[in-house]
């Protein structure tokens, strides 16, 4: 996994996504074990209708926190005129796709940007 966005990345899916995660840990300080870049952006071939793909890994994960952690991700999309795509899993389901080396977790692990969230300016 790398640790640095491509070069293409723009400032907008840059900022976009790390206001996603300082909402999320916002709202969720203990909740949310990790999330990733993936996708075209991560790949550095996104083009300006691309979607950023960000992977969410939970401590527990039920249909009601997944619905929250979409609004969030919905109210920054629509906040930075982009869209971000949200893929949701509970740390147990991530590591048993990590077991069986699926192919959203092999993309992830070739692909992914780790994703942390950035010190606000005083």
């Amino acid at each position: 996994m790398k640790k640095e966005w491509p070069n293409t990345a723009t400032p907008r899916q840059q900022t976009s996504a790390n206001e996603l995660l300082r909402r999320l840990h916002l709202k969720y300080p203990r909740r949310i074990v990790s999330t990733v870049l993936f996708g075209s952006v991560a790949r550095g071939e996104a083009k300006a209708d691309s979607d950023i793909d960000v992977l969410i890994v939970t401590d527990q994960l039920d249909t009601d926190f997944k619905w929250e952690i979409w609004g969030i991700a919905a109210g920054v999309s629509l906040d930075y005129d982009v869209i971000i795509d949200p893929h949701v899993y509970s740390r147990r389901h991530w590591e048993d796709l990590r077991e069986k080396r699926r192919t959203l977790w092999r993309n992830v692990a070739r692909d992914g940007v780790e994703l942390k969230v950035e010190p606000v300016a005083a």
